[in-house]
């Protein structure tokens, strides 16, 4: 009994000491624009994050997962690559906490939507939009939202609730939907309300199904693609990508709904 109390107290305060110095980042670095945030945290990425990544093994992971794409990439080029990566992580963190601050305005400068209308579009009759975590994956949602429609986020509870709280409330303008046992009945809820859901799609789900993934047996989820099926709800890709001679501008790449000519549903998934 006693231990099982010293064990939650201990948990307590370890949760309540993370929430204080995450509070104190967001609230200090808010202060900044945007840009000039974003600026600090690529360069805390692009060094600290590969400082960090020799210790953790990170480094070794990244460079030998490069490979598996660009297999006669020289490891120089990898280094330099997997830095970027660990810049663009930096970028977003600094971009996600200050993102009350993308206007109408700050799109107008910053990003570049060649098929705004065809985005708008999806969005607006219900469909599930299908991005990775690559360059800003927030910015899709937030633009919408400056349009009136609410994008349904499917995100990855943290376990510690005060953290959870505090991450949630910098995402603007949308409805959060949390991975878990009641995840797939409020999904089915929202695509009966005609509401487009935002898909990251390139984590790895151990109770997904195993596929070709750069020559590689790659475990995915095939639910959206069987809600899909079954509720006639379109997928789109899109693609938020920095801009190489200025990460703080952005184009966003919106492709057209995907379709198959196959048969049966597991030839269509």
């Amino acid at each position: 009994m006693m231990r099982n109390y010293i064990k939650t107290l201990q948990t307590n305060l370890a949760h309540a000491l993370q929430f204080i110095i995450a509070f104190i980042f967001v609230k200090f670095f808010t202060m900044f624009p945007i840009e000039v945030a974003s600026n600090i945290g690529g360069f805390f990425g692009r060094n600290i994050g590969y400082f960090v990544g020799r210790f953790t093994g990170d480094n070794k992971k990244g460079i030998r997962q490069i490979g598996f794409v660009f297999k006669d990439m020289p490891e120089e080029k990898r280094v330099k690559l997997l830095k970027k990566t660990y810049e663009n992580i930096g970028r977003f963190i600094m971009e996600y906490i200050n993102q009350d601050k993308m206007n109408a305005k700050w799109f107008k400068k910053n990003v570049l939507i060649p098929d705004e209308d065809l985005l708008l579009k999806y969005c607006k009759k219900g469909s599930f939009g299908i991005t990775a975590h690559y360059g800003n994956w927030e910015i899709l949602q937030r633009f919408v939202a400056l349009h009136g429609i609410e994008v349904n986020v499917i995100y990855n509870p943290i376990q510690n609730p005060l953290l959870n709280k505090l991450y949630l409330q910098q995402r603007v303008g949308a409805i959060q939907t949390p991975k878990g046992a009641n995840s797939m009945k409020q999904l089915i809820n929202l695509i009966k309300n005609k509401k487009t859901t935002g898909i990251l799609i390139d984590q790895r789900d151990k109770q997904g199904e195993l596929f070709n993934f750069f020559h590689l047996k790659a475990h995915t989820s095939t639910v959206i693609q069987r809600l899909s099926i079954k509720y006639n709800y379109d997928i789109f890709p899109v693609r938020c990508k920095r801009l190489e001679e200025n990460p703080n501008k952005f184009i966003m790449d919106i492709g057209l709904a995907l379709k198959t000519d196959k048969q049966t549903e597991e030839e269509k998934v």
